[in-house]
């Protein structure tokens, strides 16, 4: 949206930045929420993902979307949005802040990491009577994969086992659900069997499948490319300990992998730094298995 006429004449204005970098202005987001409640068909795809207020102190379009949905719609549709690294973009959109929807009463979220799992969420999400927010890595945007022709669903609110394994359990979101299978494979040259669940929803999660888990194996790693504090992996970690049968299965305390709680850098070298990766993964399943 190249923004009003006198952004397009004089395009200097402070008042003109949202439009010069592409995000829409809040009239068209408040059509966009009223026909996401009418048609029960839409979509919103916010590009370069999320960001936070900027110097004129303007929300991301994602909120704004968000907001006018809860509060016009109150019904249904769907929204999407790329999130986490890899791209050197820097802070302004290099962050997964999904949490902060976790947060919202009403929501729904999705956070994919095969196309068979995108494909099928996501016309769940366009299905559901439920605001739903579909948050999908950028680092797996060119990831092929087998997608039937046929029309099929997955549900929301289960996840899936990619890999069986009776050790340690590993659950991890998005791309690093691909950075773990990888360390699976490497802790089986060392003896040790990795199970990996991916969770495919942020709310509702799996709590049977996660919990079913972590009993069997006695350990846990999260691994989550957004930031620990008050995160995905936060939530995930008590849903396991709060759980008295849990709890008492586990040989060692819970171990999160997540990217260091700084803004993300531009440097390439830098970024792979602040993010979590296989290494960390295995020095992680490591630390649990030596535990206990």
């Amino acid at each position: 949206y190249p923004g009003p006429p006198s952004c397009v004449s004089n395009p200097s204005p402070p008042t003109c930045d949202n439009y010069r970098f592409g995000q829409p202005p809040p009239y068209l987001l408040r059509v966009a929420a009223k026909a996401v409640a009418a048609s029960r068909k839409q979509l919103y795809l916010g590009e370069f993902g999320l960001t936070l207020p900027d110097r004129h102190n303007t929300s991301s379009p994602i909120f704004n979307f968000v907001e006018e949905m809860l509060a016009a719609a109150k019904d249904s549709g769907a929204s999407r949005s790329s999130v986490g690294g890899g791209t050197s973009l820097a802070a302004q959109h290099s962050q997964s802040p999904y949490s902060m929807f976790m947060n919202l009463a009403g929501l729904k979220l999705i956070l994919p990491s095969t196309p068979y799992d995108m494909k099928g969420l996501l016309k769940s999400a366009i299905r559901d009577n439920n605001p739903v927010l579909s948050f999908e890595s950028t680092r797996l945007m060119g990831l092929k994969g087998e997608v039937p022709d046929e029309d099929y669903t997955i549900p929301l609110g289960v996840a899936d086992v990619k890999r069986e394994g009776k050790d340690v359990t590993v659950i991890a979101l998005a791309w690093l659900v691909h950075e773990a299978l990888a360390a699976a494979e490497e802790m089986e040259k060392e003896g040790v069997s990795v199970e990996v669940v991916d969770p495919r929803t942020l709310f509702p999660l799996d709590n049977d499948l996660m919990r079913a888990s972590v009993q069997k194996t006695g350990r846990l790693v999260i691994a989550d490319e957004a930031g620990p504090t008050a995160g995905a992996s936060a939530e995930i970690a008590a849903l396991v300990t709060e759980d008295p049968a849990t709890f008492k299965a586990l040989k060692a305390a819970p171990k999160r992998v997540c990217a260091l709680q700084v803004p993300i850098p531009y440097s390439p070298d830098m970024e792979n730094h602040v993010f979590p990766n296989r290494k960390r993964i295995i020095a992680g399943i490591r630390e649990v298995m030596e535990a206990g």
